[in-house]
């Protein structure tokens, strides 16, 4: 990192090295399975030990791209001396020594120390939380010896409610190095409000980290000025946690729908089996997605592999059918057959031009072309093919693509009909002012409605473009 920093003499792309970020990472996760007894991998992502550990993780890989990004600010302004010149290569690698010393042997330890013990505390909190019913006391627990800290002595046995404001601020850990930790009762003396010690607490720690499910403090000085930008640039080197179950895929696009509001205006409510025979897929467009079942084994499969087959990739296709329904301002209207027809023509367009930017947003290569031309699998596959070829052959590609998810996210459902037919002819007609526009809305109509009976037009547009070009 030093040797890039030096040949660049700039900061890399977003402020961070994703290579000491991981490396980072690793020691502090390390320590935070080590004091919560439990490894991510091991339990069951839908289980609160599963909910709190992926938390903690993200946090974790939040803080090491933070921790690394002061390192490289300090070694940046280390390029230069006092004066203001470019020290020598020598001097500077003198400079770097210092800096990444205090970084890598001395506040790494402590971060690590602190990451054992928000561990301890977070799991802890999860059985605090499972038990407060039958135990709704907690008991502060200080280590008293010479090296216990005055502010951990001050609160020591003191007795409260779980729900007391109290253990908002001093649920420990409570300072870098602390030792203390909490007991649950089911009785004891509480505490009375006037005898409560409220001792001084850094400002960074005035924080419950694991009801907040986190690690380290998020006022903590790395992270500062930290920008979204790298945040979300973090995202590739976050460890992949293996989708098994309609369980896991739930909270990966939970996850998903976070990071892509847009996808679900209305928010993310669940992935279930479709039980309607002869639907490979259906939505309520309010964030609730039904698949056909195997349909979702071929999504699991698929978000376990880099590149998927074929199979897989068309069960993907059913599912961004399904959000793009959900990216629909104004989401399901009542609807006649023909506006039906239509609404679904320009949704499944737009699904299937955007499926390669869909799969590459999960992280994974594109792999079969084709679906984005034909897919059989579906009932509005014909007067897609339609409509395509129509755009095709008139060299409106593009503008038909746009005018697609125009109609798609932006028109009420039962306005698309009248919108595609109408906006479609007049581009026609726009090639070539000879154009009967009654004429540009006939193959329109032809395109989709036919389409629907699964009659492909590709000899009537032939003939129309001939007879009109």
């Amino acid at each position: 990192m030093v040797e890039r920093l030096w040949a660049s003499k700039t900061l890399p792309l977003l402020g961070i090295d994703k290579a000491v970020v991981t490396e980072f990472a690793k020691k502090l996760w390390d320590g935070v399975e080590k004091g919560y007894g439990k490894k991510l991998n091991k339990v069951d992502y839908t289980t609160p030990d599963g909910n709190m550990l992926a938390a903690l993780q993200d946090n974790v890989w939040q803080f090491a791209a933070a921790k690394n990004r002061a390192q490289l600010i300090a070694l940046s302004k280390a390029l230069v001396d006092d004066t203001g010149k470019l020290r020598t290569y020598n001097d500077f690698k003198r400079e770097a020594f210092k800096i990444n010393d205090q970084h890598v042997n001395q506040w790494l330890q402590t971060e690590y120390e602190l990451a054992v013990a928000g561990g301890q505390m977070s799991a802890k909190w999860v059985n605090i939380e499972a038990q407060a019913d039958t135990l709704p006391l907690l008991e502060f627990d200080a280590v008293i010896d010479q090296r216990t800290s005055d502010l951990c002595r001050t609160l020591h046995k003191t007795i409260l409610p779980l729900n007391h404001p109290f253990w908002d601020t001093y649920y420990p850990p409570n300072h870098f190095k602390c030792r203390s930790t909490v007991w649950q009762r089911r009785s004891g003396k509480i505490t009375p409000e006037n005898k409560i010690q409220y001792a001084e607490i850094p400002a960074m720690f005035k924080v419950n980290l694991a009801k907040e499910r986190l690690v380290f403090p998020p006022k903590h000085p790395y992270f500062d000025g930290l920008s979204n930008e790298i945040k979300n640039g973090i995202r590739d080197i976050l460890p992949k946690q293996p989708v098994t179950s309609l369980a896991d895929l739930n909270r990966y696009f939970d996850n998903y729908a976070k990071e892509n509001p847009d996808d679900f205006i209305r928010g993310f409510k669940q992935l279930a089996v479709e039980s309607k025979v002869g639907n490979n897929g259906s939505t309520d467009c309010f964030g609730t997605i039904y698949l056909k079942k195997d349909r979702v084994e071929n999504i699991i499969k698929s978000l376990n592999s880099v590149d998927s087959t074929f199979d897989q990739e068309d069960s993907l296709s059913t599912l961004w059918h399904e959000i793009n329904h959900n990216k629909n301002k104004y989401g399901i209207v009542l609807m006649n057959k023909t506006q039906v027809c239509y609404m679904e023509c320009a949704n499944e367009f737009v699904s299937r031009k955007t499926l390669p930017d869909f799969i590459n947003k999960l992280g994974k290569n594109f792999s079969n072309p084709i679906l984005t031309e034909d897919r059989a699998s579906t009932g509005y596959n014909t007067m897609v093919k339609n409509i395509d070829y129509l755009f095709k052959k008139t060299g409106l590609e593009k503008e038909g693509l746009e005018l697609m998810k125009k109609l798609a996210y932006d028109t009420r459902y039962n306005e698309i009909h009248k919108e595609m037919i109408s906006n479609v002819s007049e581009m026609i007609k726009s090639l070539n002012k000879k154009v009967k526009l009654t004429d540009a809305k006939r193959i329109v109509r032809l395109c989709v409605e036919a389409g629907q009976a699964r009659i492909s037009t590709v000899e009537q547009v032939d003939r129309f473009l001939l007879e009109n070009f």
